[in-house]
């Protein structure tokens, strides 16, 4: 009832509550001082280079990739799939025939947005590609719209609306084999840390960002490149550029951008505080933390769906079992507006939920099989949530659903 602790159930766009080391290093970098990486010889600036670097590569380890010079530091996921999809075509100019991207019914967005911009720029020619019955892009759905227009194939590694974990491995090999030289590139913002996720699978860059999964605070992100996107030597004729530019500390009589990785791609001052945070986060999992944490938040997810599943009452967007997603689902009552379910759900008993479209209203169209869909209640546990607080869900849900 309200005045109590809320249940909190909406990971899967921020998780909470964050380590307490993630708060401590933010607070102490505060404290001590920090300055400008790279834009002074003074401790300051230099630590915090170091936390940078440092950071680099505990991100760089999580997707297996071995330069960490081509972690680029964004403000989040938003801004890394910007940053890869825009910095691919903005440079084209008009060409006919248009080059080809392709990318899943699921994505958010971050990623929909920046493609449809591109498209309607007259810079790219934009095709969908499917799910299965499972909710799942397999190599069925994509092979046949490969083709020698293709350059960017763009999917996200789980939907934000279903959980349900893409073939990455099995997409980047029908890539390979029938377009090699096209660029794959996937958003990993709702399983970074928790799903395996290599760069050598044939990936060219990954998405994320540090809020969800890696505990991490707002504000702080990545984008990983691979050597195919850009070079050794990076350069102006790579097929990734930047799309922003300014300062880097260095190199300031260039009159656009340095080839230095990770600067080229990264202007202006940096998030210092959120990477102290992020690094700090990090340094607290366990070796067993993706193991442990994804299996918990699996088995309360399943706890949820076994409970409704068989409810007419209640409407489950992909109901295809547990195995294969991270710890998210999303479903509705089907008498009641979903933003109406999550208002009682919080102001009646302070649960904590999100409900709309969730950024991705394609995956909606194709999940509802409507142009307007409803949207949805999606539930998120993470891993303080407890078997307790999820049974109050289902209860509270069993509820509303019974005022209908």
């Amino acid at each position: 009832m309200p005045g109590k602790s809320p249940i909190y159930l909406d990971n899967a766009a921020t998780s909470w509550p964050k380590p307490p080391a993630v708060a401590l290093a933010i607070a102490d970098a505060l404290e001590q001082g920090i300055g400008s990486p790279g834009r002074g010889a003074h401790s300051r600036a230099i630590n915090s280079s170091r936390t940078l670097t440092s950071l680099r590569e505990s991100l760089a380890k999580l997707v297996n990739l071995q330069v960490t010079d081509r972690v680029i530091l964004t403000s989040g996921s938003t801004e890394a799939c910007n940053l890869a999809l825009q910095g691919l075509f903005t440079n084209l100019g008009s060409a006919d025939p248009k080059p080809v991207v392709i990318c899943s019914v699921l994505e958010h967005n971050a990623v929909m947005r920046p493609l449809n911009w591109l498209q309607k720029q007259g810079l790219i020619e934009l095709r969908l590609v499917d799910i299965n019955n499972q909710d799942i892009v397999t190599e069925h759905q994509l092979t046949p719209l490969l083709d020698d227009r293709v350059r960017l194939v763009a999917v996200t590694h789980a939907s934000n609306v279903t959980g349900m974990i893409q073939p990455i491995k099995a997409l980047a090999e029908a890539l390979k084999q029938s377009c090699p030289d096209a660029i794959f590139f996937v958003d990993a913002s709702q399983t970074i840390g928790l799903v395996e996720l290599a760069m050598d699978w044939g990936i060219d860059l990954i998405a994320f960002s540090g809020h969800k999964s890696l505990l991490g605070p707002p504000g702080i992100g990545a984008l990983c490149i691979g050597q195919r996107a850009v070079g050794q030597m990076p350069s102006d004729n790579d097929p990734l550029q930047p799309t922003r530019f300014g300062g880097v500390g260095f190199d300031s009589f260039d009159p656009i951008a340095p080839a230095t990785l990770p600067m080229r791609f990264e202007p202006g001052t940096p998030n210092t505080l959120g990477a102290a945070g992020l690094l700090a986060s990090l340094q607290a999992r366990t070796a067993d933390h993706a193991i442990a944490t994804l299996a918990h938040e699996r088995a309360l997810v399943g706890m949820l769906m076994d409970a409704l599943k068989d409810d007419d009452r209640f409407e489950i967007l992909s109901p295809s079992g547990i195995d294969q997603r991270v710890g998210l689902i999303s479903l509705r009552i089907r008498a009641m507006d979903p933003h109406q379910v999550a208002s009682i759900l919080d102001a009646s008993f302070s649960i904590l939920v999100r409900a709309g479209l969730h950024c991705a209203p394609q995956a909606h169209r194709t999940l509802e099989k409507t142009m307007t869909p409803r949207g949805a209640v999606r539930i998120s546990p993470g891993p303080g949530t407890t078997a307790d607080e999820m049974q109050t869900c289902i209860d509270s849900l069993r509820l509303i659903a019974d005022s209908c």
